[in-house]
């Protein structure tokens, strides 16, 4: 009896958990990427969790694949504050990156929804990814991704989704 309840309670916790992801690909493509810069964007004590967890899976789907990568997070501004300037500081990390040692690919994470459990816990986020060659400037790649936790919540998916990520990408031939 003990098993059974055991048992049931995971199912009912896994229910509605997961990892969606479906992308498109610049149609005549001709090269792959060697290094690829992410930006993640973070929400402080909302989504900080996932994406920190999300950034160390990244990076070592990426490691372990022999893929070349650099996660930047970078706090979302805040929509209601009224700031000037407010995204020069991460528009000079972001450039600083790329010319650091010469990503050929930037990958922007940006937040389509975000839904949370009583104002605060993060239950699902959904992002679009938006893959853009360097040197063009041009979307070569698209995804729209979504992470879903249930009751457990989107962190304890962030391997999950990291692995998924980087074999869509590998799939649509984007990566080396």
């Amino acid at each position: 009896m003990k098993k059974f309840f055991v048992l049931s309670l995971t199912v009912l916790l896994l229910s509605g958990c997961g990892v969606t992801l479906n992308s498109v690909v610049q149609k005549d493509l001709t090269k792959t990427y060697k290094n690829t810069l992410v930006i993640l964007p973070f929400e402080k004590h909302r989504t900080e969790t996932f994406t920190d967890n999300l950034k160390r899976n990244l990076e070592e789907t990426f490691t372990s694949n022999n893929q070349k990568i650099e996660v930047l997070l970078i706090e979302a501004d805040d929509r209601d504050a009224l700031k000037l300037n407010a995204n020069d500081g991460n528009e000079t990390l972001i450039n600083n990156a790329v010319s650091r040692d010469k990503k050929d690919l930037v990958i922007f994470f940006k937040p389509v929804s975000l839904e949370y459990y009583n104002g605060y816990q993060l239950q699902a986020a959904s992002y679009q990814l938006i893959g853009i060659d360097i040197e063009t400037k041009k979307e070569v790649w698209k995804a729209n991704f979504t992470s879903r936790g249930g009751s457990l919540g989107p962190s304890l998916f962030a391997k999950t989704s990291a692995q998924k990520i980087f074999q869509q990408i590998k799939a649509d031939k984007i990566l080396d």
